[in-house]
């Protein structure tokens, strides 16, 4: 019977791991999708910007 209640915590302890990993890496995902580089025509225009000479 131990070692049912043995398997099943630590089985339960793999899916609260597992799910705060998962919510690390979305988290992450969100912060690189908002400091992404920015690409498009501002991003030209940013480049243009400078003296020229």
């Amino acid at each position: 019977m131990k070692k049912i209640l043995l398997v099943a915590l630590a089985v339960a302890a793999g899916v609260v791991a597992k799910r705060r990993v998962d919510a690390a890496n979305e988290e992450q995902s969100l912060w690189r999708e908002a400091t992404d580089a920015v690409t498009g025509p501002a991003a030209d225009l940013s480049r243009d910007s400078g003296p020229r000479g």
